[in-house]
């Protein structure tokens, strides 16, 4: 009969854009709801402005249930813990996050991943920063790092008199946390000769182990000329 062959078109054609409209979806609508929202959680855990994500699986539509290949993200400026870090990048493959827990919740979870790994960069003048607000007794501090170590000079009121202070350190991971380790302590001009304090200010913490996104862990720390570059990883 026409009228059944008229209401089997119009059902047929109605399904056809039901299903349509799920691949669309699919593919682009909630994919790109799961990177920005993603995105911008990262944006709020690292304290940056300025993060670029790129998330990819096969089929897309695989990120919208937390499932993805690989995810490349860098952060520039942004907060580990007490410091801030010049640029931190994340690389990963095989991840699954609990999507429903960051959209219902806004907190991000890893289920598991065969590979993820965070690299960041600490200059000197973001370990300069960190010092001059943790030592409030120092002024007109400048750092130099090395390979070797960190040297830190600045000025403190000794007494009534300005001294000059020298301290000298390393960057180093310890039980799971990031410390900046002073080695040594000199003030000069107060006492005639060398004042030595030795660890006086004791170990100034970075990051601690929960504030490394997604559960990674300190794996290397690499002090060079000019920085010092941190690695974290899942274990």
């Amino acid at each position: 009969m026409v009228w059944q062959g008229d209401i089997l078109r119009k059902g047929l054609t109605i399904f056809g854009i039901i299903f349509i409209i799920i691949v669309v979806f699919g593919e682009f609508v909630f994919p790109r709801l799961a990177t920005s929202t993603l995105q911008a959680r990262l944006e709020n855990q690292l304290a940056s402005s300025d993060v670029e994500l790129a998330l990819s699986s096969a089929p897309e539509c695989m990120i919208a249930l937390g499932r993805i290949d690989t995810i490349h993200a860098v952060a520039h400026d942004a907060r580990l813990g007490e410091v801030r870090i010049s640029e931190l990048a994340m690389d990963g493959k095989k991840i699954h996050l609990d999507l429903r827990d960051l959209l219902e919740n806004d907190h991000l979870a890893l289920q598991s991943a065969e590979n993820l790994e965070l690299k960041g960069i600490i200059t000197e003048e973001n370990l300069r920063v960190l010092i001059s607000r943790k030592v409030e007794q120092l002024e007109n501090v400048e750092v130099r790092l090395s390979p070797q170590e960190a040297l830190v000079t600045a000025q403190m009121k000794v007494f009534g008199r300005v001294a000059e202070a020298e301290l000298r350190g390393i960057v180093l991971e310890d039980s799971g946390s990031l410390y900046f380790r002073m080695t040594s302590f000199h003030v000069r001009n107060v006492f005639p000769g060398k004042l030595d304090l030795g660890n006086f200010f004791g170990d100034i913490p970075l990051v601690k182990p929960e504030k490394l996104p997604l559960g990674a862990r300190f794996d290397e720390v690499v002090m060079q000329d000019g920085c010092v570059t941190v690695s974290a990883r899942i274990k």
